[in-house]
C-alpha cells in the first residue's frame, strides 16, 4: 500500500512537472505571436501614416482600406477604420523607435551608438532603435489593447516604460492596467511594494498560460 502511494506522488509530480513545460511551451509560444503581431501593427501604422499625415490620401481612406480589406479577406477581424486608426496612432506614438525613421528630438533623442534591435515579422524585418532605457523586450510582449491605453492615457516616456514593464512583468489584464494608471502608481512607485527584481514561478506562469489559452 505504501509502495502504491509512493508511485502515484511520484506520478502526480511528474504530471506536475510536464503540465508546467507544456503550459510554459504555449506561453512563450504566445509571446512570439504577440510579438509578430504588434510588428505587424506597427508596420501598417508606419504605412498609414506615412500616406495620411501627408494629405496624400482623403479623410476616407482608412474606411475604403478596412471595406476593400473585408471583401478581399471575408471574416477578417481587427481591421476595421477604428482599429487601422489606432495602428496609426500606436506607430505616431512610437516612430522614434523605427531606425529607418527620423530621430524626434528631446525626450527620445538618446540612440546609443546607432545600435538596433531587429525583429523578424514575417518575410519583413523591423529595425528598432536601441533607446535609451528603452525595454524593447517588454514592448512586444504586451498585447496591442494594452498599448494603446497607454498612449492613450500617458503621455511622458518615463511613465510608458514603467507601465510597460509593469503589464510585462505581471501580465495585467486590461482593467488591472486600467486601475493602476487610474491610481497613478507610476508617481506613488516608490511607497508601492512590488516583486520586478524576482522571476514569476512557473507556477505562476503555468496560471497565466491557462489563462491566455
Amino acid at each position: 500500500m505504501e509502495d502504491s502511494k509512493s508511485l502515484n506522488h511520484q506520478y502526480n509530480n511528474a504530471a506536475e512537472i510536464i503540465k508546467t513545460a507544456i503550459l510554459q511551451s504555449q506561453y512563450e509560444a504566445s509571446k512570439d505571436v504577440n510579438r509578430i503581431q504588434l510588428g505587424l501593427y506597427f508596420s501598417i501604422g508606419k504605412f498609414l501614416s506615412e500616406k495620411t499625415r501627408n494629405a496624400k490620401w482623403g479623410a476616407n481612406a482608412l474606411q475604403s482600406i478596412s471595406e476593400k480589406l473585408q471583401s478581399d479577406l471575408p471574416g477578417l477581424r481587427g481591421f476595421s477604420a477604428t482599429n487601422l486608426k489606432k495602428m496609426r496612432t500606436f506607430y505616431d506614438n512610437w516612430k522614434s523607435i523605427d531606425y529607418n525613421s527620423p530621430v524626434a528630438t528631446g525626450e527620445f533623442d538618446n540612440v546609443q551608438n546607432d545600435n538596433r534591435t531587429i525583429i523578424n515579422i514575417g518575410n519583413n524585418t523591423l529595425h528598432i532603435r536601441n533607446l535609451s532605457l528603452f525595454p524593447v523586450e517588454d514592448f512586444f510582449r504586451i498585447p496591442f489593447s494594452h498599448h494603446m491605453l497607454i498612449v492613450e492615457k500617458i503621455k511622458t516616456t518615463d511613465a510608458r516604460y514603467y507601465y510597460i514593464h509593469r503589464t510585462a512583468e505581471e501580465h495585467l489584464s486590461v482593467e488591472q492596467l486600467k486601475k493602476i494608471i487610474t491610481e497613478n502608481d507610476f508617481e506613488n512607485r516608490a511607497t508601492i511594494p512590488n516583486n520586478f527584481p524576482q522571476t514569476i514561478s512557473n507556477s505562476s506562469l503555468a496560471r497565466k498560460a491557462v489563462m491566455m489559452f
